[in-house]
């Protein structure tokens, strides 16, 4: 008995032992975290800095963020452009997957994600020698996979006329994704960051734009304030999808793969008429 309670206890030890070594990442977004999961694999604790449905252009850290952020071995961020307000400014050990980018919102593009995997690899593998060779492994078979996606999602789109491939959303946020699948951006009331009112002039000639190049339908993202967007459809007489998932997965996929594939459904949809 008293060997059994020994051993017992020995394990107990070893076992908080290993938890308190385990490597420890913030990522600021549900997306990051999802990424970030799937590079470092099921021995890593990743945990989301932002709740669910929040957005990353005007979230303010609070207190218990900040000893999160703290206490993270790294922090997978996307760009100060994108999180100034809740960690972008912050001085903390941590990875930027849109550093130096004038358009943060690069996870639009999964070929752009695929090309950055190796990075963050290899930023983990600094932290944690130990997990360096998984850590490589997993992000290769990773980018893989968005690279599958890639094509999968040009198929999706395909559907659309060349005379239909036109966007008009909330905020300047599909950009990246416009450029990757031959989509003519044509305009948002907002820009990168929803943060101010657009004038009345700048609407006005949103909705001219929509009737002259024909644009088909408008789209809102599902954390933007849908009420602008409804009235550029209604003026313009076109249709309106106002939940489409841009910074988060709103509750309704549980991926980043998902999450673009969900988009690229809706869109096609709504341009091909």
């Amino acid at each position: 008995m008293i060997l059994i309670c020994v051993c017992a206890a020995a394990i107990g030890v070893s076992a908080c032992g290993d938890d308190a070594e385990r490597l420890r990442i913030l990522a600021t977004t549900e997306i990051a975290a999802d990424i970030t999961r799937a590079v470092a694999g099921p021995d890593v604790e990743v945990d989301t800095l932002l709740p669910s449905g929040a957005s990353p252009h005007d979230y303010a850290a609070s207190a218990k963020d900040k000893a999160a952020i703290d206490e993270a071995d790294l922090v997978v961020a996307w760009s100060p452009r994108l999180e100034a307000g809740s960690v972008g400014v912050s001085d903390y050990s941590r990875f930027e997957l849109a550093a130096g980018e004038a358009d943060p919102h690069i996870w639009m593009d999964p070929t752009r994600i695929a090309a950055q995997l190796g990075e963050l690899a290899d930023e983990m593998a600094a932290t944690d020698p130990t997990g360096a060779a998984g850590y490589r492994e997993r992000a290769a078979t990773y980018a893989r996979g968005l690279r599958r996606l890639d094509r999968e999602l040009e198929q999706i789109l395909s559907v659309v006329p060349d005379e239909r491939r036109k966007l008009v959303t909330s905020h300047d946020s599909l950009g990246h994704f416009a450029r990757r699948y031959g989509l003519e951006f044509v305009g948002a009331p907002f820009g990168i960051a929803p943060e101010s009112e657009p004038s009345a002039a700048t609407v006005a000639d949103l909705i001219e734009r929509v009737e002259s190049e024909k644009v088909p339908a408008v789209f809102a993202e599902d954390t933007d304030d849908p009420e602008l967007m409804e009235e550029i459809a209604r003026e313009a007489g076109v249709s309106i999808v106002d939940d489409l998932l841009v910074e988060g997965f709103g509750g309704r996929v549980e991926s980043y793969e998902e999450m673009l594939r969900f988009d690229a459904e809706r869109i096609a949809e709504a341009l091909a008429g």
